[in-house]
């Protein structure tokens, strides 16, 4: 591996991690909720249903 696996731990948290922590925090996702995750342009972008 060029980079190893806590460079890995710190993008997934930074692109995944945080935003879904915002979004349970602010009570877009409720228990039972799916969130869904896709590539938007480069970027994730997550939503529930």
């Amino acid at each position: 591996p060029e980079f190893g696996a806590r460079p890995l731990r710190r993008t997934i948290g930074r692109e995944l991690d945080k935003p879904l922590a915002k979004m349970l925090l602010g009570g877009e996702v409720r228990s039972g909720q799916r969130v869904t995750v896709t590539v938007v342009d480069g970027r994730l972008n997550l939503s529930s249903s």
